[in-house]
């Protein structure tokens, strides 16, 4: 069976390396890496390399992002048996931020900081003249229209990637802080139950909680010399559907010399599961 797992943490705590050691573990196995930052090629330096059965992509934007996925990704799976090879996406929510700046560049001719910055001096001028405390919309789109071309193409990617293809789909993101008790402005219900827990919510479209099977979260205990990075099993549906599953302790090692810890491995084997996936038909 292909796996779904979103990776959700803060800055330098091993998503993307954890991902370099998905793809490590799995040498029998094709990959495509969505690195639209290179951050997952400057990482893997720190491993010896990107691996040998991996392709790293680097797209400049969402259009650029469907032709990769259309012309050079999904022939490579496509047909092939389910649990076959690896598609990752490194800091998905780049696809999501990646989907508007284009948008806002085709449509509104400029990006997205520019187009917040013209709405909301234009929302104020209008709550000034109606002697509003507050303008009523503060809304960077035009609602349903806009809000469903972006989404469209972040689900041409994304969600079809976990629903059409057969092979396993990883991705990382950055989290924010979870809202709420704040009023219009607070998290979907949904979110806040599954990530309440935890603390905080991944960044990017929201229904990524709901479309990917299994959530990994990482966070810190410590400082930054001397550390332990604690990853807890936020959900995984495709083993545990109603248990909760324990969270897992790792200690980054502080040498070159020591090595660099394996997230993979101690999450694979806190599940009970090989480090590798079987390849289907082998």
């Amino acid at each position: 069976m292909s796996e779904s797992i979103l990776i959700v943490g803060g800055t330098n705590l091993g998503k993307t390396g954890t991902l370099r050691q998905i793809i490590a573990h799995n040498p029998d196995m094709p990959a495509h890496v969505f690195d639209g930052q290179n951050r997952f090629t400057e990482i893997c330096q720190f491993f010896g390399g990107v691996p040998d059965n991996c392709t790293v992509h680097k797209p400049q934007d969402v259009n650029e992002e469907l032709q990769i996925m259309r012309d050079e990704v999904t022939p490579v799976f496509k047909g092939e048996p389910d649990g076959y090879g690896i598609l990752a996406f490194d800091m998905i929510d780049d696809i999501w931020e990646s989907a508007q700046t284009y948008f806002s560049e085709q449509v509104y001719q400029d990006d997205p900081a520019e187009r917040m910055m013209k709405i909301r001096t234009k929302m104020q001028r209008e709550a000034e003249t109606a002697k509003l405390n507050r303008p009523k919309n503060q809304n960077q789109y035009e609602g349903f229209i806009d809000w469903t071309v972006i989404k469209q193409w972040h689900r041409s990617l994304v969600n079809r990637a976990i629903e059409s293809l057969p092979c396993h789909v990883i991705a990382t993101t950055a989290v924010r802080e979870l809202r709420k008790d704040a009023g219009s402005f607070s998290d979907d219900p949904r979110l806040v139950e599954t990530w309440d827990d935890w603390g905080a919510v991944p960044t990017g479209e929201k229904r990524n909680t709901f479309l990917f099977m299994t959530l990994l979260g990482m966070s810190m205990k410590g400082s930054r010399r001397q550390r332990k990075i604690l990853g807890s099993i936020v959900k995984d549906w495709s083993r545990e559907p109603f248990t909760p599953v324990p969270d897992w302790w790792m200690e980054e090692l502080t040498t070159n010399e020591e090595g660099i810890y394996d997230l993979w491995s101690q999450y694979r084997e806190s599940i009970g599961q090989p480090v590798a996936w079987p390849v289907p038909g082998a």
